[in-house]
């Protein structure tokens, strides 16, 4: 219970501070404390700080992140462990604007979203990417920059015999808009369009979490 509580305050900070360097200090002070954790039991949340301080260290460059993140990779893992993924940036698509009075969602009122199945090889690079199934109304450029965004992911390298191709992931990626009415204000703004994703291991039948998961 102890390594759970100090890493979810860990990443709670850690997410934080990727968005307001106010809370970096709160960040650190968090992934020190279970760096001062000496009881064997704790040494998964030891390692895992150490890819939150890669969150840190690199949060406005994706570079510093990967070159953190494979530095990390040493040990071999049974199932896919993340350990680096790229940002998807879907800042300025045409199909969002503002105006001083409100902001208008120029897409659809139903969430696009898409199954994107791949391969998590050995080495812990992705391979074999295909989109398996899309709602009707799946369009755009966003589903590139999905694709484009898997392909740069780095999992931690798997405990496998020469051969095994690896293991096999589906991640549903939905595209949601943020309509926000401005009124009685000058101020220009607006909520960014997001993908969010759902996941499914289905390497021998076993499922596995990033982000919020739902049965496929």
């Amino acid at each position: 219970m102890e390594g759970y509580a100090l890493f979810r305050l860990a990443g709670l900070m850690t997410a934080a501070a990727t968005v307001n360097s106010s809370y970096r200090n709160s960040a650190h002070e968090a992934l020190r404390r279970i760096d001062q954790t000496t009881a064997p039991e704790l040494a998964p949340f030891r390692e895992a700080a150490q890819q939150l301080r890669c969150r840190l260290a690199g949060k406005a460059r994706d570079e510093d992140r990967l070159a953190c993140a494979r530095a990390l990779n040493g040990g071999k893992a049974s199932r896919a462990e993340l350990i680096y993924a790229p940002s998807i940036d879907l800042q300025g698509r045409p199909d969002v604007k503002a105006t001083t009075s409100n902001v208008v969602n120029q897409g659809d009122q139903k969430p696009q979203w898409a199954d994107i199945a791949f391969w998590v090889a050995p080495d812990g690079s992705v391979r074999g990417i295909d989109t398996v199934r899309t709602s009707p109304n799946a369009r755009g450029d966003w589903l590139i920059k999905v694709v484009d965004a898997l392909g740069k992911r780095v999992y931690r390298s798997l405990d496998m015999p020469p051969g095994n191709p690896g293991l096999r992931r589906i991640e549903r990626y939905s595209l949601v808009y943020n309509v926000a009415p401005i009124k009685n204000t000058r101020v220009e703004g607006v909520r960014r369009p997001r993908a969010s994703k759902s996941s499914t291991s289905r390497s021998s039948q076993r499922r596995a979490e990033l982000g919020a998961p739902r049965d496929q």
